[in-house]
């Protein structure tokens, strides 16, 4: 439950002399209502915590963004078009995709909708 995970990492950040940030989940703004954020903010307050810092996952998408290409200019990464229910398991098969040329890649990244 929500509680549980709040009182987890806020319980355990207290109880160790650290800091515990409330992070939104805002990577799909069109889904995501302010009732929400305003709702999860009050049962942390109301659990007896106070966030160090409150921050949106869409504060670094420039910097997450960046190190992506990053990471497919230096071959670590590339442009997968497997289906979620094709990698789900304990031994998923290697992607197709794998070797795709580093350019072709980046090409794909750049027209991605995940990356509007």
């Amino acid at each position: 439950s929500c509680s549980k995970a709040i009182n987890f990492n806020f319980g355990y950040a207290r109880a160790n002399g650290g800091k515990c940030y409330l992070r939104y989940d805002d990577t799909n703004p069109e889904k995501e209502e302010e009732k929400f954020f305003t709702a999860i903010r009050e049962m942390v307050e109301w659990l007896g915590y106070k966030p160090w810092k409150v921050t949106h996952a869409s504060d670094n998408f420039d910097k997450l963004y960046e190190y992506a290409v990053r990471l497919i200019m230096r071959g670590h990464a590339y442009v997968c078009h497997m289906r979620s229910e094709d990698i789900k398991g304990f031994n998923p098969p290697d992607s197709p995709w794998r070797d795709r040329p580093m350019e072709e890649s980046l090409q794909l990244f750049e027209v991605s909708d995940f990356c509007k």
